[in-house]
């Protein structure tokens, strides 16, 4: 199975599906490297289930496809990763839990894509604290 026309690809990807289905997805669709392209499109956009979507997706892309296209993606990526995390944490909010219970999001990135691209391993090490925070409040608030 292949993608015939990118509009398709960007118009399923869009609308989003199961997460479970990703790693399917990525290694059963020789075509798939072109959602590269449409993950900077995907994290600007202002539904957060989106951004984590993308985020999620390019995790599997670049462990299958480590092209140099996926670490200038990867590294825009860890920006809105960290944008999203800190964000969450923001005094004026208290503490808004708004990320998913499970926040597959940072883990599942940063176990995938860290080993893959060396240059950001800062990066991802400073999101792990804001990662942490928000599991904890989760799990005082019962969403766990």
């Amino acid at each position: 199975m292949s993608i015939a026309d990118p509009k398709i690809a960007k118009l399923v990807h869009f609308q989003g599906y199961p997460q479970a289905l990703l790693p399917l997805t990525v290694s059963g669709i020789p075509s798939i490297h072109i959602c590269l392209d449409l993950i900077p499109e995907l994290l600007a956009q202002p539904q957060l289930k989106k951004r984590v979507f993308a985020i999620l997706l390019l995790s599997h892309l670049c462990s299958q496809y480590t092209l140099p296209k996926s670490f200038s993606v990867a590294r825009l990526a860890v920006r809105v990763m960290a944008t999203l995390l800190t964000g969450q944490l923001s005094p004026s909010i208290h503490i808004s839990i708004s990320l998913p219970p499970s926040l597959p999001l940072p883990s599942l990135y940063l176990v995938i894509v860290a080993p893959l691209f060396p240059p950001f391993t800062i990066s991802y090490l400073q999101c792990l604290p804001f990662c942490t925070l928000i599991c904890y409040c989760h799990l005082l608030v019962g969403l766990c």
